[in-house]
C-alpha cells in the first residue's frame, strides 16, 4: 500500500465521518468519501466521481523522485506540450491511465492535490505540488 494512500485512509478515520468536507486551494470545500478503490469526491462532475488510487500511486511516484512537479493544466493544453507536461501532476495522473502525448484529458488535479494536502502529505506552491 502507497504511503499516499495510508495518509488519506488516516485522515478519513480521524475525522470519523463517512463524507468529509475537503478545503479547496481557494476558500471553499468540495466533500470527499473513502472506499476501497480510492476517494469518491462531489467536485468534478455532477454526482460523485471516483478518484482511483492508481492516480495518487502515480503522484506519490512523480514526487519521491522530484520533491515537486508542476501541476499541468488540462483546460487549456494537450497531453505532453508545454501547458501539460508528462512530468507535471495532471500529465502523470493522465499516462497512468493509458491517454497519450497530444491528447485531451479530464482534469483531476484540483481533487487529487487539495486531499493530498489534506492529508498532511503535500502542499500547494504557484503552480505546483510539492512534498512535505
Amino acid at each position: 500500500m502507497s504511503e499516499f494512500r495510508k495518509f488519506i485512509e488516516k485522515k478519513f478515520n480521524q475525522a470519523q465521518k463517512s463524507v468529509c468536507d475537503v478545503p479547496t486551494q481557494r476558500s471553499g470545500f468540495f466533500k470527499a468519501t473513502l472506499t476501497e478503490a480510492g476517494v469518491m469526491v462531489s467536485c468534478l462532475v455532477k454526482g460523485w466521481y471516483p478518484l482511483e488510487w492508481k492516480y495518487f500511486d502515480a503522484v506519490e511516484k512523480l514526487l519521491k523522485e522530484h520533491k515537486s512537479a508542476k501541476r499541468g493544466d488540462a483546460m487549456k493544453g494537450r497531453l505532453g506540450d508545454e501547458l501539460l507536461p508528462m512530468d507535471s501532476v495532471e500529465g502523470c495522473m493522465a499516462y497512468c491511465n493509458n491517454s497519450v502525448s497530444g491528447q485531451t484529458v479530464f482534469r483531476r488535479i484540483s481533487p487529487v492535490a487539495n486531499l493530498l494536502v489534506w492529508a498532511g502529505v503535500c502542499k500547494h506552491g504557484e503552480g505546483i505540488l510539492s512534498l512535505l
